[in-house]
């Protein structure tokens, strides 16, 4: 690591080599993230700790490296993406079952590949794949993945406890997660 470059990142200095020169994870597209779990439950236990307010993650996705190049095969096949996903999904249920930290709400970004602001439309987050000529939408295996984790540990939205059930609940892809499953 060195000096950050851009006026946002400011004097702080980041990295995702370890001591030992291997890498923490697996390198997006941009180059600001790299997949890792563990370091996204000790993000939320760090918020609930000091905060001690419910938590909402409005904005959590992986933009595969290169994935501008593929085919649309290859692109639906976005296995990075879905790692990405299951090590993230995990530590936020570890997070609340293990932990107890209070997370309401988790939405995966993004739906569909999109306009990004700082890459136009080089980096792809989405779920979807959106060919930009014709405007056709396919999911990518990291859609079916998010499909399959809302069958397995959601309940229906009209079913989220509120907070005065002192209950924690963490509304997924819009439901509630079961807190036992």
């Amino acid at each position: 690591g060195g000096p950050a470059g851009d006026e946002f990142q400011g004097r702080a200095e980041y990295t995702f080599t370890r001591p030992d020169g291997t890498q923490l994870g697996t390198q997006a597209h941009c180059a600001w993230l790299q997949t890792y779990a563990p370091g996204f439950r000790a993000l939320l236990n760090y918020l609930w700790n000091r905060y001690h307010m419910p938590i909402y993650v409005t904005e959590n996705g992986f933009a595969v490296k290169d994935e501008d190049a593929m085919t649309r095969e290859q692109a639906l096949q976005d296995t990075d993406r879905v790692e990405y996903f299951r090590g993230n999904l995990e530590a936020l249920l570890a997070a609340v079952r293990e932990d107890g930290v209070d997370v309401r709400a988790y939405f995966p970004w993004s739906f569909l590949d999109n306009f990004e602001w700082a890459d136009g439309y080089v980096t792809r987050f989405g779920v979807t794949y959106v060919n930009y000529e014709t405007q056709e939408r396919t999911p990518k295996a990291s859609a079916h993945f998010l499909t399959q984790v809302r069958l397995n540990h959601a309940t229906p939205c009209h079913t989220i406890p509120t907070r005065n059930a002192g209950l924690n609940s963490v509304a997924l892809l819009c439901c509630a997660v079961r807190r036992d499953s």
